[in-house]
């Protein structure tokens, strides 16, 4: 909670800052302007890695198969861009995004017991901050940024009746760019990549019957390509 805190507490200093500076803008020759994006994505997670055993099940280690990748969401951001007497200028912006949901199922072979039923899902989604710098050519601006994710990640086991949640910030770059069709409106293409590794559950029952969940907590890994509208206030 203090990490997360801390990191909105940055964000929201940082973007009161720049829309005051741009409020200065003319007194110089350089100007400001707020700008907002609406995206459709696609998310591309590591693999994660589940564990279950149960000691009067047949057999009593099973791994679960994904059963169905839904790799869609979206993203939402806003920020601010500074413009010099150059072609480049600069950005930083902040963001909420859902980046898809993955269900694992596995139902008993036959012989084996019931047991070996699993129905789990997991999902991510979380807030960005991003800063970086915008080269424009004719009517594209082509960007890179850098900065950081609170990922969280949502796990969801409806068999054991199992809730899990937990975030953690990671580092995240992404590169695109945006086909201005006015001077305010445009269309933007990015990638983004999320540093992190491969998210781990095990669920195991003792033999006198107690459940015991462990799980690693991992970042998981994110590739996310984004699609949308960005509009640019005058």
């Amino acid at each position: 909670m203090n990490r997360l805190t801390t990191f909105l507490g940055a964000a929201a200093l940082t973007m009161t800052s720049t829309v005051y500076a741009g409020s200065m803008s003319n007194a110089t020759s350089e100007r400001h302007t707020l700008f907002t994006s609406l995206d459709a994505a696609y998310t591309w997670p590591a693999t994660p890695q589940f564990s279950y055993y149960n000691p009067s099940a047949k057999p009593p280690t099973v791994t679960p198969n994904i059963s169905s990748i839904n790799g869609w969401g979206a993203r939402f951001a806003v920020g601010a861009r500074h413009y010099t007497s150059s072609p480049w200028s600069f950005t930083g912006e902040g963001g909420w995004g859902w980046y898809g949901y993955q269900r694992y199922q596995k139902t008993p072979a036959v012989g084996s017991s019931a047991g070996d039923v699993i129905n789990a899902g997991i999902g991510f989604y979380g807030l960005d901050l991003l800063f970086g710098a915008t080269y424009e050519y004719r009517q594209f601006d082509i960007f890179a940024k850098i900065g950081g994710l609170i990922e969280q990640t949502l796990l969801i086991d409806s068999v054991h009746d199992l809730r899990l949640s937990y975030s953690s910030v990671v580092p995240e770059v992404s590169v695109g760019g945006v086909y201005n069709l006015t001077n305010q409106i445009g269309i933007d293409l990015a990638y983004y990549y999320v540093f992190g590794g491969r998210f781990n559950y095990n669920y195991s029952i003792t033999v006198f019957g107690t459940a015991n969940t462990s799980y690693t907590p991992t970042p998981t890994a994110l590739s996310i390509l984004s699609f949308g509208l960005h509009y640019k206030f005058a």
